[in-house]
């Protein structure tokens, strides 16, 4: 696996690859009807109301770890028990939060004291919800 998608501090299992090699990727994608990558694939940018700087596309998970070609993405509801759930709960997790990829490119570290109603509103593209200001 190319190490852009393997989060340096991951310690799970290379499952099955060569040893020194992990297989395994952190960073999946959000998929969901309300989610950038929706039932039907991507959306266009212009169906991005809520703002493509308040739209996660991939998130960083522990408990959903997976070979990094699978066709696997988690949906919201999974995003948002990863997120409720990570917080020290395996070697490598990052104790503070999570690391996110928005629409707009940008990753961005999602501290877990965030309030949860902002971390809902992350996950979608036009829940005409809003961020709190602690995540701008």
């Amino acid at each position: 696996m190319p190490a852009v998608f393997a989060c340096p501090s991951f310690r799970g299992s290379n499952a099955g690859g060569r040893p020194g090699e992990n297989r395994l990727t952190t960073y999946i994608a959000i998929s969901n009807t309300g989610a950038a990558f929706g039932s039907s694939g991507t959306r266009p940018v212009r169906d991005f109301s809520d703002g493509t700087s308040d739209t996660i596309l991939v998130t960083e998970v522990r408990q959903s770890a997976n070979i990094w070609m699978s066709p696997t993405d988690v949906s919201i509801a999974q995003f948002q028990s990863e997120f409720q759930h990570s917080v020290g709960s395996q070697p490598g997790t990052h104790k503070d939060g999570i690391q996110v990829l928005l629409r707009d490119g940008s990753a961005r570290f999602v501290l877990h004291d965030t309030d949860q109603k902002s971390v809902d509103a992350l996950t979608t593209v036009a829940g005409d919800d809003s961020v709190s200001d602690e995540f701008q």
